[in-house]
């Protein structure tokens, strides 16, 4: 199908009642520029297109699997917050009972802290 053929302007053929300006406009931008131009102009444009969908392809690819990815980091992160958490309560209890135990020394041995 040549650039002619998918404008539906012929040469020659005078402009309708409908849209007299943008036939005018067509026909006169065809008539600047050969119809080989116009059709490699159409088969770039198709390459272009060709190529985003391409790139459209892989890059929802790569959304999906980094969807993915942060959903099993985020579950990942999770646990380790609450194991830290978890550390963090053992330790103060730890700690707590150590304080205690160096109360109790001190009192009883109370020379051994000066």
């Amino acid at each position: 199908i040549s650039c002619m053929e998918k404008t539906g302007v012929e040469q020659g053929e005078g402009t309708s009642s409908e849209h007299p300006a943008s036939e005018a406009l067509a026909a006169e931008c065809i008539s600047l520029i050969g119809h080989s131009n116009i059709d490699q102009l159409i088969e770039l444009q198709q390459e272009i297109k060709d190529g985003f969908a391409s790139s459209n392809e892989t890059l929802e690819t790569m959304n999906d699997f980094s969807a993915r990815e942060f959903k099993r980091l985020e579950d990942e992160l999770e646990k380790h917050t609450k194991l830290m958490k978890d550390m963090k309560k053992d330790l103060d209890y730890i700690f707590q009972k150590l304080r205690v135990v160096r109360g109790k020394i001190q009192t009883a041995h109370p020379q051994s802290f000066q």
